[in-house]
C-alpha cells in the first residue's frame, strides 16, 4: 500500500499544503518557527504532516486529537485531509472533513467511484479494511512519535508485557477470559434455578393429577345436567307444535266460511256498479229539469213582455200621432202591429206548453230512477252484514296467524336454545384438557430441563477449560513463548547493526527464582560488553540504541501482524542523546528500511543532520500559518 500525497487545509497550523509523499524517498523535516521568540524549530508544525494523515484514516491524531480540536485556531472551520493511496493498480481517496459546507464527512474513492457507507463508524471500519490496519497498529508501524514506547526497555514486566500483548492482541484473551467466567457463573446459576425449578414442577405435577380426577366427577355431573335442561325444552316444543296444528283446523273452518261470503259478495260491486249508474242518471235527469225549467222562466217572461208590449200598442189608439217620432197614427198600422206581437205570442206559448210537458215527463223519469236507487242501496246495506262478518273472520284468521307465528317463534327459540345447549362446551372438559396439557407441558419440562441441565453441565466444563485456556497459564504463555524467538532474533540483528554487537538483547517468559523454581514473569534482558547488565545502569546513548533496537523490532511483529505493509516510516526525534557514531549506525537502520522500499521521514531540529538525508523538507511557521517547502538544501 503506498501513500502518494495528502493534501491539507485547515488542520492544526496548516491553511493549504499538499505534500507528495511519493517525490520522497529518505527525507529530514526540519522546522522554523518565526511566531516565538524561545523556540527555533519546536511548534513550527513539523508532526503535523503525519498526525494528519493518520487523523484523515482514522479520526484522531497520534496525540489523541479529534473532533473539533483539529481545525485551525484562527479559521475554526473547513478543516479537510485528503490522503491519496494506491495499491498495485487501483487508486484509493480519503476524504475527512470538519466544519465544512458540506458538514463533518468522510468519504472514500476508489479509482475516482465513491464506495463511502451510510455512516462515518462503517466508513471508517471500510478504510481499516483496504489498508489492513487499524489504528494502534498503525501508529505502532508507521509513525514513531516523540515520546511513544521507545522507552520500553524501562518499563515494569507487567506493562511490557501489556504493551507486547496488545501489539500481538493479546489483550482480547483477558476479555475472552471474562467472557468465559461469566459464562461459568451464569451457567452455574442457570443449573441452579433448573434444579429448583424441576422440584417445583415435580410438586405441581402431583397436584395436577389429584386435579384431575376431580374434574372428571364433575363433568360426568354436568353433562347429565345439560341432557335433562334439552329434554324439558324439546317437550315445550312439542306442546306448542299441537298447540298450532289445533289453531290450523280452525284457520281452515274460517277459510271455508270465508270462501262463502266471498261467494255472496261478488255481485256486491255489480249492484255498487248500478248506483252509482243510477246517481249519475239521477243528477243528469235533475240537471235536464233544471235546464228545463230555466228556459221555461226565460220562455214565460218573454210572454209577459209580449202581453205588455201589446197592451201599450192598443193604447195608443187613443192617440192620433206617435209619441215617439211624432208622425200621425192609423188603425191599421197598429193592428197590423198587434196581430204581429201576437203571432210572437202564440209561438211562446207553444214552446211553453212543449217545455211544461217535457218537464213532467222528466220529473216521472226522475221519481222513477230514485226509487230504484233506494232499492239498490236496500240491496247493498245487506252486504254491510255480510262484509262485516267477512271482516270479522278475515280478523280471526290473523289473530291465529299471530298466534302461530308466536308459537313459531317460540319453537325456534327453543330449538336455538337447545343448540346453544347442544353446543356449549363442557367447562369441566375445557379444565381437563388445559390441566392434561399443563400436565404433559409440565412433564415436557421436566424432560427438557433435565436434558437442559445435562447440556449446561457439559457447557460448563467446556467454558471452565476456557477459563483455563485465556488465562495467563493457558494460550498467552503459549503465544509469547512462541513470538519470543523471532523478537529476540530481530532485535539482536538491529542490536548489531546499532552497536556491533557490543549489547545483546533478550526477551524472556520466565524467571527463575532464587529457589531454582520458575515463575512466568515477561522481562528485557540487556548484556553489555561493559558490564551494564540493566537497563537503568546504561548510558543516555546506549538507552537510546536499544531503544530503538526494540522499536524497530516492535514494528516488524506489528508489521507482521497487519495483513498490508505501507511504505512509509515517520521518526520523530529519535536521535536524542546518541553521539555521532549512535546516529550514523541509527541512519544506517534507516537507509537499510530505505533501500527495502520504505519511505522514511525523520523529523530532527538538528540541521547537522542534513547531510544524511537525500532532501530536506522544512515547515515554517510565520503568523500562526504553517508552510512545507520541499526539496531544500
Amino acid at each position: 500500500m503506498l501513500i502518494e500525497k495528502v493534501k491539507i487545509q485547515n488542520f492544526l497550523s496548516f491553511r493549504d499544503q499538499e505534500f507528495v509523499i511519493s517525490n520522497h524517498s529518505f527525507s529530514l523535516i526540519l522546522g522554523n518557527n518565526e511566531d516565538s521568540s524561545s523556540a527555533d524549530s519546536n511548534g513550527a508544525g513539523k508532526s503535523a504532516i503525519f498526525e494528519a494523515i493518520c487523523w484523515c484514516l482514522f479520526g484522531k491524531t497520534v496525540r489523541g486529537a479529534e473532533y473539533d480540536e483539529v481545525i485551525n485556531n484562527i479559521v475554526k472551520k473547513d478543516c479537510k485531509v485528503i490522503v491519496d493511496l494506491q495499491e498495485n493498480s487501483t487508486k484509493y481517496k480519503i476524504v475527512r472533513t470538519r466544519k465544512t459546507r458540506e458538514g463533518n464527512v468522510l468519504l472514500v474513492f476508489q479509482n475516482n467511484e465513491e464506495i463511502s457507507k451510510p455512516t462515518i463508524s462503517d466508513t471508517e471500519k471500510l478504510i481499516e479494511q483496504i489498508i489492513g490496519m487499524n489504528y494502534q497498529i498503525f501508529v505502532n508501524s508507521i509513525i514513531f512519535p516523540q515520546g511513544a514506547v521507545q522507552f520500553f526497555a524501562s518499563l515494569t514486566d507487567r506493562e511490557q508485557k501489556e504493551i507486547l500483548e496488545k501489539i500481538l492482541g493479546l489483550e482480547d484473551l483477558s476479555i475472552y477470559q471474562n467472557a468465559a467466567k461469566r459464562q461459568v457463573n451464569m451457567i452455574e446459576n442457570e443449573c441452579l434455578k433448573l434444579l429448583n425449578r424441576i422440584e417445583v414442577l415435580e410438586e405441581q405435577i402431583e397436584e395436577l393429577k389429584k386435579r384431575l380426577s376431580d374434574l372428571k366427577k364433575d363433568e360426568q355431573g354436568w353433562s347429565e345436567e345439560q341432557n335433562l335442561k334439552i329434554a324439558k325444552k324439546k317437550g315445550e316444543i312439542d306442546d306448542l307444535k299441537k298447540a298450532i296444528e289445533n289453531s290450523s283446523d280452525e284457520s281452515m273452518k274460517i277459510h271455508r266460511n270465508l270462501h262463502v261470503l266471498e261467494r255472496k259478495l261478488e255481485d256486491k260491486e255489480k249492484i255498487k256498479s248500478q248506483i252509482e249508474q243510477l246517481k249519475d242518471l239521477v243528477i243528469k235527469r235533475e240537471k235536464e229539469i233544471s235546464i228545463l225549467e230555466t228556459n221555461y222562466a226565460t220562455l214565460d217572461n218573454e210572454q209577459s213582455r209580449l202581453k205588455s208590449n201589446i197592451y201599450k200598442v192598443e193604447t195608443l189608439k187613443k192617440q192620433t200621432n206617435c209619441p215617439l217620432c211624432g208622425q200621425p197614427l192609423s188603425s191599421t198600422q197598429i193592428n197590423k202591429h198587434v196581430n204581429e206581437i201576437k203571432k210572437e205570442l202564440d209561438k211562446v206559448r207553444s214552446e211553453l206548453a212543449d217545455i211544461d210537458v217535457l218537464i213532467g215527463a222528466s220529473k216521472v223519469q226522475l221519481s222513477e230512477l230514485k226509487e230504484n236507487l233506494r232499492i239498490e242501496e236496500n240491496k247493498l246495506s245487506e252486504f254491510e252484514r255480510l262484509e262485516t262478518s267477512f271482516v270479522d273472520y278475515k280478523y280471526k284468521l290473523k289473530e291465529i296467524k299471530y298466534y302461530q307465528q308466536n308459537c313459531q317463534k317460540e319453537i325456534t327459540k327453543l330449538k336455538k336454545e337447545i343448540e346453544q345447549i347442544e353446543q356449549q362446551e363442557n367447562p369441566y372438559g375445557h379444565l381437563i384438557k388445559q390441566s392434561e396439557e399443563q400436565l404433559e407441558k409440565k412433564e415436557m419440562e421436566v424432560l427438557e430441563l433435565n436434558q437442559k441441565y445435562e447440556g449446561l453441565s457439559e457447557d460448563l466444563q467446556y467454558y471452565k477449560f476456557w477459563v483455563e485456556g485465556f488465562s495467563n497459564r493457558g494460550l498467552k504463555s503459549f503465544i509469547l513463548d512462541s513470538v519470543i524467538p523471532y523478537m529476540n532474533e530481530k532485535v539482536n540483528y538491529y542490536s548489531r547493526v546499532l552497536t556491533d554487537g557490543a549489547i545483546q538483547i533478550n526477551f524472556h517468559t520466565q524467571t527463575k527464582l532464587k529457589s531454582g523454581q520458575m515463575r512466568e514473569k515477561f522481562g528485557v534482558e540487556i548484556n553489555c560488553e561493559g558490564g551494564g547488565g540493566h537497563y537503568n545502569n546504561l548510558s543516555g546513548g546506549e538507552k537510546r540504541k536499544v531503544d530503538l533496537a526494540i522499536l524497530m523490532t516492535l514494528r516488524d511483529l506489528v508489521k507482521n501482524r497487519a495483513t498490508k505493509e505501507f511504505n512509509i516510516l515517520f521518526c520523530d526525534e529519535i536521535f536524542d542523546t546518541l553521539d555521532e557514531s549512535g546516529i550514523e549506525r541509527a541512519i544506517e537502520l534507516l537507509q537499510l528500511e530505505a533501500q527495502n522500499g520504505c519511505k522514511i521521514f525523520v523529523i530532527s531540529h538538528d540541521e547537522g543532520m542534513k547531510e544524511y538525508f537525500n532532501d530536506v523538507i522544512l515547515v515554517k511557521k510565520v503568523d500562526g500559518r504553517s508552510v512545507l517547502y520541499e526539496n531544500k538544501s
